[in-house]
């Protein structure tokens, strides 16, 4: 049986003995958006896609703002960026962010280095391992600014909202959808459980869709990250149901 891990940062050894920052940004996102049906006003934080630049989205960019908006004008938006990018089954979310980051960080940065627990970045030499080894990954060029002495290299990893909890999870976690703008509340459960029906094999990362701000790695990439004993990255196997 094929076996799944939560991937984070190592802030309990290595956090603690190496400090590093990094201030980053991307140039647009999905707005959130103002719910006349629930009442609510809400975006999602951990649905991003480096590898749609802002460039590719020109045409509406101007909306793609963090103010929210209406229901309607989300929805518009969503089909336009579907039809962009020819991708009928993108996760597309209120808050959605899109494109390259950039900005500036400073410290001593490990194998594995986090923009926070949800973004995951990795030496360039590391990704070209990864993919050495043959794991199907999308990656794109973080373009960080160290100080004049420094050069470091590294790349931020795309990881997909695919995979589903079980709903012996969503029992007694989470809150009837709007019918209008699709707002629900998920509590995080005091036990993930992911549903194997979810689960896309031949990704080797991916994010929870319920949980977006959780990312899963397959076995493959557990394996890799051990036998490499790469720094600044935690493993924690996690229960899997049909």
């Amino acid at each position: 049986m094929k076996k799944y891990f939560f991937i984070g940062p190592d802030d309990r050894e290595w956090g603690i003995a190496h400090s590093y920052e990094i201030n980053a940004k991307r140039d647009c996102c999905l707005p959130g958006v103002s719910c006349n049906v629930c009442n609510n006003t809400w975006a999602t934080t951990g649905v991003i896609y480096p590898s749609i630049s802002c460039e590719s989205l020109t045409n509406i960019r101007s909306s793609l703002t963090p103010f929210p908006i209406s229901t309607e004008i989300m929805i518009d938006l969503i089909n336009m960026i579907h039809n962009i990018t020819e991708d009928k089954k993108l996760v597309l979310l209120p808050g959605t962010d899109f494109g390259q980051l950039h900005g500036i960080a400073k410290g001593e940065m490990g194998d594995f280095t986090w923009v926070n627990p949800w973004t995951p970045l990795v030496r360039s030499s590391v990704f070209d391992l990864f993919l050495q080894r043959g794991l199907d990954l999308i990656g794109v060029e973080a373009k960080l600014r160290f100080n004049k002495y420094i050069e470091m290299s590294f790349v931020e990893i795309e990881a997909r909202p695919v995979v589903k909890l079980h709903p012996l999870c969503l029992e007694a976690s989470i809150s009837a959808r709007c019918f209008a703008c699709g707002h629900q509340t998920i509590k995080t459960p005091e036990k993930i459980i992911i549903d194997r029906n979810t689960i896309n094999d031949n990704m080797p990362i991916m994010r929870i869709y319920d949980l977006p701000t959780y990312i899963v790695v397959n076995e493959q990439m557990a394996s890799l990250i051990y036998e490499c004993k790469f720094s600044n990255v935690i493993l924690k196997e996690i229960c899997i149901e049909e």
